[in-house]
């Protein structure tokens, strides 16, 4: 303020600005909606489908290989569509890269091993057939999308 005629100085007025502008910055970034709690949400969605999708992925490989590209290009799309929707849900970048790195088919193939003994495994539990027969996989997609649209 400004003794000598009782009104704030410009000076106050700029300090009280900053001051203001520091303090509604640090309650916008505490009040961050992707938290660690959104993010173990959608972490637990990828959970309930990657080790399907791998499982379903492997499987097809042997079982049903005249598919498999096709199947494996309908989960590329998917994962593209998904980091397209979290990244506009504005999560952070680092986060999305290492779930949908996680969940590639590269990455879900890695393990594959021995074709002869993934096909007996794959004869003597055909989830994965459920999985892909009604194109169950394809509700990864949907499940994000429903998420962050808060549904």
């Amino acid at each position: 303020m400004n003794r000598r005629a009782g009104k704030p100085s410009r000076i106050a007025d700029a300090v009280a600005s900053v001051a203001f502008i520091a303090i509604a910055g640090v309650g916008a970034q505490a009040a961050d909606p992707h938290d660690a709690a959104k993010l173990a949400a959608a972490q637990a969605i990828f959970a309930r489908h990657v080790p399907a999708q791998a499982e379903m992925l492997k499987c097809l490989s042997v079982a049903e290989p005249k598919f498999f590209l096709l199947v494996r290009q309908d989960w590329d799309e998917a994962l593209a569509s998904v980091r397209r929707l979290l990244a506009q849900a504005n999560f952070p970048p680092d986060q999305i890269s290492e779930m949908i790195s996680r969940a590639e088919p590269k990455a879900l193939m890695a393990d594959a091993g021995d074709p002869a003994a993934l096909r007996a495994q794959c004869e003597h539990d055909d989830a994965w057939r459920q999985r892909w027969q009604t194109a169950e996989y394809l509700l990864f997609r949907s499940e994000i999308e429903k998420f962050v649209a808060g549904k």
